[in-house]
């Protein structure tokens, strides 16, 4: 009962009160109406678009030589990558020289502190976020509805820019660690070259694979011809032919195992001739196989050094656009009417507290409290 009471004093004493409160809030709600009307008005200007993969710049992809498909659209690091370098201290030096933005802001000291400040103030109307559907909005905002859209398309184009950039220097880079490699290769080549002509020019190898067929077809007719003129020597021995003929056999028996020994023996120095030409022989192969090797490496070297130069030379852009930045119609702040409402109800409850608090100085007992001290 005693609740309801109050609450009525209350609700009494507020209507009482009510031509000061409302003569308040009227007051409070005009003023700032009219203080709102003083701010300028700011327009932003959007700018839609998605990451592109950095897929687009491999070769291994643009020409087939990949496992798997190519990505068009970026996620993870490349976003990452893209909203590194549109908050960089870059793209803010770049919008700062090409719109003049020191002037504008009226910061035009070249002091540690003023061009932070002037890196601050930049912030507050440049913004690059994330949609709800992953896509990015880089926005810009001024008075200027027009100079607005000027910058984010700028900024766009030199986000794009930028991140090709960063693309381009590593794929110099594996350009000229290409051209390295394949320089590398050819004096190894050469080296090889050069080796295998002086084995040849010491071990008279022409053809290795021809010689070894004719070496070995050599052999075996010495032999044949050994074996056929000792089975006639010895056939001979002991029958009435002539001397002569039997000494004629045994020279061309001689003269066949000292062709053979030639062939396939080697003397204390291995200067046998099937000895010495299957040393040179192996030593030749050994080289022409690190030769053909190399000139792989070089085939393969030359060919993907062709394909990241026709990358580096080629037109890429990073971002997929969307929809560009147009000139705002309408503008994007001052909220007159949340600063007006806003006002009214904080001046309507700082008025209605007001009168309470003065209602209860008036009649709260003063007396009692002097009276206590005293006692």
């Amino acid at each position: 009962m005693d609740k309801a009471v109050n609450i009525r004093d209350i609700l009494k004493r507020v209507y009482k009160r009510r031509k000061f409160i409302m003569t308040s809030v009227l007051i409070v709600t005009i003023v700032t109406a009219i203080v709102s009307l003083l701010f300028p008005n700011y327009y932003e200007s959007k700018t839609t678009f998605y990451a592109a993969s950095t897929d687009i710049a491999k070769p291994e992809f643009l020409f087939g030589e990949s496992n798997r498909d190519m990505e068009f659209y970026g996620t993870g690091e490349d976003i990452d990558r893209l909203f590194t370098v549109a908050q960089s201290r870059q793209m803010y030096r770049f919008l700062i020289d090409s719109f003049d933005l020191r002037e504008r802001y009226k910061i035009t000291s070249d002091k540690p502190r003023a061009r932070e400040r002037l890196y601050e103030k930049v912030d507050d109307y440049y913004k690059v976020t994330k949609t709800k559907f992953d896509a990015i909005e880089l926005s810009f905002e001024d008075k200027d509805a027009e100079f607005a859209a000027l910058v984010a398309n700028a900024a766009r184009e030199k986000l794009d820019q930028l991140l090709i950039e960063i693309i381009r220097r590593k794929q110099i880079n594996q350009s000229r660690t290409l051209s390295r490699s394949l320089e590398s290769n050819r004096n190894t080549l050469r080296s090889i070259v050069d080796t295998i002509n002086d084995l040849r020019a010491k071990y008279n190898i022409i053809d290795h694979q021809l010689q070894s067929e004719m070496l070995a077809t050599m052999i075996t007719e010495t032999e044949a011809s050994l074996t056929r003129e000792s089975a006639k020597l010895d056939a001979l021995k002991g029958t009435s032919v002539k001397r002569d003929t039997i000494e004629f056999i045994r020279a061309n028996v001689k003269g066949l195992e000292t062709a053979l020994k030639q062939l396939t023996e080697s003397d204390s120095l291995g200067q046998g001739r099937v000895s010495s030409f299957n040393m040179g022989r192996m030593k030749v192969e050994e080289l022409e196989g690190r030769f053909y090797a190399a000139r792989i490496n070089i085939a393969k070297d030359m060919e993907r050094l062709k394909k990241i130069n026709s990358l580096i030379d080629a037109e890429l852009s990073f971002i997929h656009l969307i929809e560009s930045a147009q000139v705002p119609l309408i503008k994007s702040r001052p909220k007159r009417s949340l600063y007006v409402i806003t006002a009214f109800l904080i001046s309507l409850f700082m008025s209605v507290v007001f009168v309470l608090i003065q209602h209860s100085f008036q009649t709260f007992d003063w007396k009692s409290i002097t009276d206590d001290r005293t006692a």
